[in-house]
């Protein structure tokens, strides 16, 4: 007898095979439990090997052991003559039968019943009290609109960050840009309004009960999942919930491999967007698709740089930190050259190199080159017309021609879905407060009230610029009520009450603004300028220079309000001789909105941009400064 023959003979292949289908279903139901749970990913790890170190161990114990009626004996106590190997092969065939029909009744429970922590029913999802971080100031994608103040519409939906379940924190930029590349796709659809990624990306990690967010962001609709990632293989699970009642209309599990990951994307915003009641036609698939990174590894590289950049807006440092966030930028856009976003990005570090008045001047002529080859990048690989028009528009106003300012405005409000360039804001006050209101309007529609301080600040300046002052303080108290106190609402608040002419009110909240704070110290000093407190102005004044701020927007502001003609006009002048100067001084006029702070003949570049732009000199005045000489 052979040993093929005699290994059939001990049911050796029948017990091996029936090991498989076991250990698969165990293995399965697992993962289920531990999907559920919130399990750690070593449980599944120490069965898989387990069940691996166990396999030859069953080999071999089929081998050596038989099982009788009479029950398990050793092969060399088996009476060959009777038929007891047919008897057990029986068993052993009928047992896989029952456990491979099990298997198919997992598979199936897995596809639609089961869910991952941050998947259950609203009722269970506690309200958490911590609050969002502040956020930079635009958002990297282009999304729907939503309105505030109305019911959300039934084709409104937020993604939220996916879960990482797996063992590596690593993995969790490759949940984030998972979920940021479904929020792209999903953005494209114009039935469709999606929430921004900085709206929704600010509950990253905070159980709320979903209504709550939804009600936040005013979508109807949530989408969220988990990921798990082993290597090159991935389980992503994604569930689309409706918010009034919490339920789920639809939800699917994929175990693939990461070459299948592009694939499962257009799945789910299909699944998504059919369920939505969006007609899917071959235009909107193609829609969808075009946003795409087609490069895992690229779109990681993303997600870790845009980490590093938001924590660099919190750090007293930020160009250093702008510099590390900017080498994962570049590796982004070295893995997929086409990378708009990261192109765009990198940007922000070389604008605040141009906006530092401690910047040499070969800094300076470095970082406007490179700021302009990186939006020319941006507006090369731009895959929608919002990223077009947002990266042609910061690339004119950082130029020295604004010729065509106006009109690449316009192209980009026309255009907008939530947020619009950078620096469109420091033109308001040249004559497009109107403008500048219908910008922010927009951009508060679809990240709801209170997304984030700077989205605050921009509110209440286009609030203030348009007349809206009432508007405009109980917009900053909402949000003091909502997101802390902070020196930024502080002085957005004293300007509110000070242009109602609340002087006592005003110089009250100025003093809780750290007087040695570089950008923002300077309020106290000009809080009593404004009430007509000169002495004790210019006392604060001196102490705030002291500190040793460089910022000019601020200096520029308090100069003016101490009436101090020569020494505004003297650093509008140096401002004005540099690169990036058109930026400063338009930012300054922002900062005060207070009319012109310097005389317009000292700044002769920057009077020919407002020529060529026809923006209009003096800029609007909201505040009064009554020692303003200009």
């Amino acid at each position: 007898m052979n040993l093929f023959t005699e290994l059939q003979r001990r049911n050796v292949f029948r017990v091996g095979m029936a090991y498989l289908v076991a250990g698969w279903l165990v293995a399965q139901v697992v993962q289920l439990a531990a999907d559920s749970f919130g399990a750690p990913g070593w449980i599944m790890k120490m069965l898989i090997v387990a069940l691996v170190i166990g396999f030859p161990a069953v080999l071999f114990f089929s081998w050596a052991f038989e099982l009788t009626p009479e029950g398990l004996k050793r092969e060399s106590e088996v009476d060959r003559n009777q038929s007891i190997s047919h008897h057990t092969a029986k068993r052993l065939n009928y047992a896989t039968m029952a456990m491979v029909l099990a298997a198919v009744v997992v598979v199936l429970a897995d596809r639609h019943y089961f869910v991952t922590p941050g998947d259950q029913p609203l009722q269970s999802q506690p309200a958490a009290t911590e609050q969002p971080a502040a956020q930079p100031d635009a958002d990297p994608v282009s999304q729907g609109q939503a309105s505030v103040g109305t019911p959300a519409s039934d084709r409104s939906i937020a993604v939220l960050p996916f879960v990482n379940m797996s063992d590596d924190p690593e993995n969790e930029y490759f949940a984030d840009g998972l979920a940021e590349e479904l929020l792209n796709r999903l953005a494209q659809l114009p039935e469709l309004r999606v929430a921004g990624r900085t709206s929704s990306f600010q509950y990253k990690g905070r159980n709320e009960d979903l209504r709550d967010i939804a009600a936040a962001l005013n979508v109807a609709h949530i989408l969220e999942g988990s990921v798990r990632r082993s290597g090159e293989q991935v389980r992503i699970t994604a569930q689309l919930i409706r918010a009034s009642d919490g339920s789920h209309l639809w939800s699917q599990a994929y175990d693939r491999t990461m070459d299948d990951v592009f694939a499962v994307q257009d799945e789910i915003s299909e699944n998504v967007a059919a369920n939505l009641d969006v007609v899917m036609d071959e235009e909107r698939r193609e829609l969808m698709r075009r946003v795409g990174v087609p490069d895992v590894d690229a779109f990681i590289a993303y997600q870790r740089a845009w980490k590093v950049f938001l924590d660099a807006h919190e750090k007293p440092d930020i160009v250093a930190s702008l510099r590390a966030a900017n080498e994962l930028f570049a590796e982004a856009t070295r893995l997929y050259p086409g990378f708009g976003d990261a192109w765009y990005w990198q940007t922000d570090l070389h604008q605040h190199i141009l906006i530092a008045e401690t910047s040499t001047l070969e800094e300076l002529e470095e970082a406007q080159l490179e700021n302009d080859r990186m939006l020319r990048a941006a507006a090369e690989h731009a895959k929608t017309p919002v990223q077009s028009a947002n990266s042609s528009f910061t690339r004119a106003i950082f130029s020295n021609d604004w010729s065509s300012i106006r009109t690449l405005l316009e192209r980009s409000l026309a255009v907008q879905a939530c947020a619009g360039p950078n620096w469109a804001e420091t033109l308001g006050p040249f004559g497009l407060e109107q403008e500048s209101f219908k910008r922010q309007e927009k951009y508060r529609e679809c990240t709801g009230n209170m997304s984030s301080v700077t989205a605050i600040r921009r509110w209440n300046e286009a609030l203030m610029l348009t007349g809206r002052i009432e508007e405009s303080l109980a917009a900053v108290d909402e949000a003091i009520t909502q997101l802390g106190q902070s020196e930024s609402l502080s002085r957005r608040r004293v300007w509110s009450l000070l242009a109602l002419k609340r002087w006592d009110e005003a110089v009250e909240e100025a003093r809780l603004i750290d007087i040695d704070s570089h950008t923002r110290g300077s309020t106290l000093a000009e809080t009593l300028a404004a009430a007509g407190r000169m002495d004790e102005a210019d006392a604060a004044a001196k102490r705030w220079l002291n500190s040793g701020s460089t910022d000019p927007s601020s200096r520029l502001t308090m100069f003016a309000a101490l009436g101090q003609a020569d020494q505004a006009n003297e650093l509008a002048a140096r401002m004005d001789a540099r690169p990036g100067g058109n930026i400063i001084l338009a930012s300054a006029v922002l900062h005060c909105l207070c009319g012109a702070i310097w005389d317009i003949d000292q700044t002769p570049n920057f009077k020919a941009r407002l020529q060529e732009a026809q923006l209009d000199w003096p800029p609007a005045r909201v505040l009064e400064f009554p020692s303003n000489p200009f």
